[in-house]
């Protein structure tokens, strides 16, 4: 059953935003656990666990990769992203890659995933989620194998870059400035998608597009500002709101060195609650205000995680260094969403 708006989260207006300067927490720094006795032991461990992981989640996505291979035999990879595999064919393609994802979940310690309101999502509309890790991606892939929006480079990568063409990605060329942007070929991939003759409901229909406004990770305390591109397309919304627990390696993708990579291949295990907020479905005022859709939609998320969103990007993380700096606390002048009392 589709959900929608109500009035619990109140939609926000243009007058409501003021401009402050304060301290807030770095959304870009690490939060391991200092060292201690059961570090240390982990770190022992992690000398046989990672190469074990390692391999095995490497011989799992060659295994995932050659049945699809299989699978996609006469299907013509050229624009896949915009006239999307249906029928029987594809639900295998995504039964493997649903299976495969869960699986390299529970190789590196995802044991316990814990979804709340969990919905399905009709291909038309737009899923979007906060971005903390690397295991944000294989738990979409786990939950509905959705296509993403990508760079260009990630079909060079091997066995990798095939599965991603498969699941029908929208590659985007960032350094070249004559090629589409992400934002007209996600709305003719929407555009192809309403064309179909399927059930959006039916289980041989296309998944929904997948996106992460932030446009870069953080540690998942905050939220940082949206970019626009899913909310133009003036389609309804799907939030989705990640938490990561963890004992003493923090899985976020920032400030992140080799030594903290196999660092959180030697965590045992970790926690993930994944929560699917109703679907948001835009006001005109927002359908005529990409800016305002996304930070009415950033502010519910907001909401959801007991977090102040704040007025940074991924410019500020390169920038003013913040991944690298090692401040708790760094000064903020900008726009911040006021709250209704």
């Amino acid at each position: 059953m589709a959900m929608y708006y109500t009035d619990e989260f109140p939609r926000q207006n243009d007058s409501e935003h003021t401009k402050r300067t304060t301290l807030v927490r770095n959304p870009f720094v690490r939060r391991d656990r200092p060292w201690r006795v059961l570090g240390l032991i982990k770190a022992l461990v992690g000398l046989v666990l990672v190469p074990l992981r390692l391999v095995f989640c490497f011989l799992l996505v060659v295994f995932v990769w050659f049945l699809v291979r299989i699978l996609s035999l006469g299907v013509n990879k050229k624009d896949l992203a915009y006239h999307p595999l249906v029928g029987f064919r594809r639900a295998c393609i995504s039964f493997l890659i649903r299976r495969g994802a869960r699986l390299l979940l529970l190789l590196v310690g995802f044991v316990w995933i814990n979804e709340e309101n969990r919905t399905v999502v009709p291909p038309d509309c737009i899923v979007v989620s906060n971005h903390v890790s690397f295991y944000d991606i294989l738990y979409f892939l786990s939950a509905f194998a959705p296509p993403f929006v990508a760079k260009q480079g990630v079909k060079d990568i091997p066995f990798v870059g095939f599965i991603a063409e498969m699941m029908e990605c929208i590659f985007v060329d960032r350094e070249n400035r004559t090629s589409p942007s992400a934002t007209s070929l996600i709305a003719l991939r929407l555009e192809k998608i309403d064309k179909l003759n399927v059930s959006f409901s039916s289980w041989m229909a296309p998944s929904a597009l997948v996106m992460f406004p932030e446009g870069t990770t953080s540690n998942g305390d905050t939220l940082l500002r949206f970019h626009t591109g899913p909310f133009v397309q003036k389609r309804p919304i799907q939030p989705v709101v990640l938490q990561y627990s963890f004992g003493d390696a923090d899985p976020a993708f920032v400030g992140l060195t080799f030594f903290h990579f196999l660092r959180i291949l030697s965590e045992p295990y970790y926690k993930l609650r994944v929560n699917f907020l109703h679907r948001y479905v835009p006001s005109e005022q927002e359908r005529a205000d990409g800016r305002l859709f996304a930070e009415n939609v950033r502010r519910r998320m907001a909401t959801v995680l007991n977090c102040e969103p704040v007025d940074l990007s991924y410019r500020d993380r390169v920038g003013r260094k913040l991944s690298r700096c090692g401040l708790e606390f760094i000064s903020l002048h900008a726009t911040i969403a006021g709250t209704s009392e």
